[in-house]
């Protein structure tokens, strides 16, 4: 027993000789950078750049998102539900942060709409919001959006994105006073 013990040992000693040990040391980076045609504004609700769009995507979330097989997702929003045909209430989700560290909140959305609604803008998700009639905020994480007429699959225009009103309202009305 003791030299069969012995013989797998030095088998084993032998195979594994020579061998290196290999440790894949993961590297992490700060920063990205992308190569884009067209730039024009790092503003999601100004832009015109297709692509542009896509990778802001990626930075700001919509309300509600859509998935591959058309299903409405949770974004911003955790919860969402039609009252009536022209009413739908909002929950928002309430652990959402900017990346300034302020909390998301509901004058967040409440903003972005009333700004997509300026028709100086000339925003691409104007389509979106044109038949928002009145957007009520309820409290901090809720809020009432009342069309002014019926919609149908509304709940399929809130994919556009939302921005921060801490951050955005003085350089929104900046450009649209110009």
């Amino acid at each position: 027993i003791i030299i069969a013990i012995y013989v797998l040992y030095i088998d084993n000693y032998k195979s594994t000789e020579g061998t290196e040990e290999y440790i894949k040391e993961e590297v992490y980076k700060n920063s990205i950078s992308i190569g884009i045609i067209n730039f024009d504004t790092l503003n999601p609700l100004l832009t015109k750049n297709k692509d542009l769009q896509y990778i802001l995507q990626l930075v700001y979330e919509p309300l509600i998102k859509i998935s591959v097989d058309f299903d409405l997702e949770s974004g911003l929003a955790k919860e969402w539900s039609k009252i009536d045909e022209t009413t739908y209430l909002i929950k928002l989700d309430e652990d959402k942060f900017w990346q300034d560290g302020t909390k998301f909140t509901s004058r967040d959305v409440e903003f972005t709409i009333t700004t997509l609604q300026n028709q100086w803008l000339n925003s691409i998700y104007y389509e979106n919001v044109e038949n928002i009639d009145e957007v009520i905020i309820i409290d901090e994480y809720t809020l009432k959006i009342v069309l002014n007429e019926s919609t149908d699959f509304f709940e399929y225009k809130l994919v556009f994105p939302i921005i921060a009103k801490h951050q955005y309202d003085e350089t929104l009305n900046e450009v649209s006073s110009m």
